[in-house]
This record gives structure tokens, C-alpha cells and sequence, in this order.
């Protein structure tokens, strides 16, 4: 957890009572934050109490004049931002950051978003802060070709990992290797992802992994590579049984006070100057075993090895009874099963099949539970 001063926060919690969704939820002025106890005696705020089109103007802290950007997602509802919401974030996610990763500062910068990202507010920031944004619509991402991306001096793409996967693969079937598009950052967001796919998409386009953290209700809140994503002091963080908590500090429009995110993650370092976490999946997504919590990314790393390659499988629970669907030959099967069974302490039935149905935007995994 980040060490702050009770000051901050109690000065977030005050500023969201400008709100009329916190000022009835909270009961009001707030004057007995004293410690950090105190904080953590309010209550949670959780998603579905936010994510509603119909307490839209409730939860703004602003008036509607100062409203710049309405970002919606079917997912996390509908969500405002000030301008100050959009840049006010400089010193934590400028170009400073990518520098600490390999980029020279000031580098000109083009990013491809492929499919739907939590990023949006990442990319604007980036935009400001001397990055060419170049935004293609999902329809069109096949005619990207190497001459494409040598006219227009394209360095990096921003996108869901899976989407990117299946484009590797996509543009090798045309006889085109990835490598060739000289693409030197892939920014991965918007979902968990395996070590597996990490490595995959290194190797398979000789570039630079990126990953940063963020959506429409929490707006960004760690940068990193594929080790791990720091979290800034942007916005306050608990982990409380491995779920990231979220309280915003500096966001103006629509603030969270103890948010839960339902991301499951695992803390990397827990060092000066800043907490290093990995998002695991979400709470939804996690099976127990006898070897504790296990997500859809450690199968992944069972599964992808064997298999040679990052593939499509869904995972079906019935009566606690666990089916795994896999794109992939026959002979796999029984290694698959025997290793999951080794490895993560998980009895499945594994189905291998041709072609999985999968619709655009980010992979659904867990297929579904009854």
C-alpha cells in the first residue's frame, strides 16, 4: 500500500462530497478522518453502484460546463472528465516514463489502437505530450501492411494482447512476418495477459513490450513493461484479498472514494518510490485449487507451451466440474489435462476443436459458470 498523508486523503473524501451520490452514501460532511483507520472504516464503493447511465449527473463534482469527455463502455457505464482530468496527470504519465523503459525523451511517438482499450485517457495524455496518434478503425487493421507502416514511420501499436496475437498470425498466413512491420513498442492494455503471450509477441515482431493500467472509472493508474505496472500517486491504493482498491486524488470530475475494482493482483515490490503490481484477471475469473488461487493466465501458461503457440480455449464450470475448449490437434489432450493436474492442482476435461467462435474486442476466457 502507498504511504500517504491522511491529510490527502481526507481532502479526497471532503472534495467528493461535492458529489450527491457520496454526500448521501457517506452521510455527509466528513470531519472525523483523523488516521488511517478512520479511512478504512468508510464504506466500499462497488461497481455496479456506479456504472449506471441513470445516476450519471449524481456522481459529478463538477458542473456539466466544465465537462469535456464522456467516455462509455457497456462494461463501466458512463464516465466525465474535465480537462484538468485529461492533463493533469503530466509528471506521472509523460514521456519520462517511456524513457525509463528505452525511449529517448521526446521521441515522436505513433500509436495504433487495435479494437476497443481501456487506455483512452493513456492515449490522450500521450497526445498532448508529443505523441502522433494514429487511430484505425478494427475493420481496417488487415490493411495494414509493411509499406503502411514505413509511410507513415509507425513505431508502435497500442492494443488488447489477444487482438495483436491473432493479428501475428493473421499477417503470417499472408506470408508476412511481423518482424517486417520494424514496429518497436507494443503497448498492451485492457486485460490480463500470460508471461506466454509477452514472450510470443517479443519475439514474434522484435519489439518492446509496454503495459499500462487504467479504464473509463478509474482513468490510468500504473505504467510498466511486462514484469509489472507501477502505480503512481495519483490515486490511493488498498489490496484487500488480492483485489485492487482504488481511491482517485486528483480526478475532478467523477471521484472514487475505496473503489473496487474487481482486478486480482499480485504485488511485485513493495519498495520506495512506488508499488509494483501484476493484474492476475478479474475476481470473476478466479478457480481455487489445491494450490490456491488460479486465473485463466496460468493456464494459458500451461497450455500455450505444449501447444507451441498462444491459442483460443474457453473455460466452462459446471457443478464445479471444470471443461476446457481448446483450439488444437487431438494429440495434445491428455499432456494438457496431466499437466494442468501437475502444475496448478486443477481436474479438468479438456475438448480439443478446430475453431472457437470468438467476437471482436477482449477474450473471454471463462465461457461461463452455473
Amino acid at each position: 500500500m502507498i504511504k500517504i498523508k491522511i491529510d490527502i486523503l481526507k481532502d479526497a473524501v471532503k472534495y467528493s462530497l461535492k458529489t450527491i451520490f457520496y454526500y448521501k452514501k457517506l452521510g455527509g460532511v466528513i470531519t472525523d478522518i483523523n488516521n488511517i483507520e478512520d479511512f478504512f472504516q468508510l464504506p466500499f464503493t462497488l461497481p455496479e453502484e456506479v456504472k449506471g447511465f441513470n445516476n450519471f449527473h449524481d456522481r459529478l463534482a463538477v458542473p456539466n460546463s466544465q465537462v469535456v469527455s464522456i467516455l462509455s463502455s457497456s462494461v463501466k457505464g458512463i464516465w466525465a472528465q474535465t480537462h484538468n482530468d485529461l492533463y493533469l496527470m503530466k509528471d506521472k504519465f509523460s514521456l519520462n516514463k517511456y524513457g525509463e523503459l528505452g525511449l529517448p525523451k521526446g521521441y515522436s511517438l505513433s500509436f495504433i489502437p487495435i479494437g476497443w482499450t481501456g487506455a483512452t485517457l493513456m492515449l490522450n495524455l500521450l497526445s498532448r505530450y508529443g505523441v502522433s496518434l494514429i487511430q484505425i478503425p478494427p475493420p481496417l487493421i488487415p490493411k495494414l501492411s509493411t509499406a503502411f507502416t514505413s509511410i507513415l514511420d509507425i513505431q508502435g501499436v497500442t492494443s488488447l494482447p489477444y487482438m495483436l496475437v491473432d493479428y501475428a498470425k493473421w499477417l503470417k498466413s499472408k506470408g508476412i512476418q511481423p518482424k517486417s512491420l520494424k514496429l518497436k513498442y507494443l503497448n498492451l492494455v485492457g486485460e490480463a495477459y500470460s508471461n506466454y503471450v509477452a514472450e510470443y509477441l517479443k519475439t514474434e515482431f522484435n519489439a518492446k513490450i509496454l503495459d499500462s493500467y487504467g479504464s473509463a472509472d478509474c482513468s490510468c493508474i500504473g505504467l510498466g513493461d511486462e514484469k509489472g505496472l507501477s502505480v503512481t500517486n495519483e490515486s490511493f491504493v488498498e489490496i484487500i484479498d488480492d483485489e485492487l482498491i482504488i481511491t482517485t486524488l486528483e480526478r475532478e470530475a467523477m471521484p472514487l472514494i475505496r473503489y473496487r475494482t474487481e482486478d486480482i493482483v499480485r504485488v511485485m515490490a513493495n519498495g520506495k518510490p512506488q508499488l509494483t503490481i501484476k493484474v492476475r484477471g478479474k475476481k470473476y475469473e478466479q478457480m481455487l485449487s489445491s494450490k490456491g488461487k488460479i486465473f485463466p493466465v496460468d493456464i494459458e501458461d500451461v497450455i500455450f507451451p505444449i501447444v507451441g503457440e498462444p491459442t483460443h480455449f474457453q473455460i466452462q464450470i459446471i457443478k464445479d466440474r471444470i471443461f476446457i475448449k481448446i483450439e488444437t490437434s487431438e494429440r495434445f489432450q491428455n499432456e494438457i489435462e496431466d499437466m494442468l493436474k501437475l502444475k496448478l492442482g486443477l481436474s479438468v476435461t479438456v475438448n480439443t476443436i478446430e475453431k472457437i467462435d470468438t467476437m471482436p474486442g477482449k477474450y473471454k476466457r471463462l465461457l461461463k459458470e452455473n
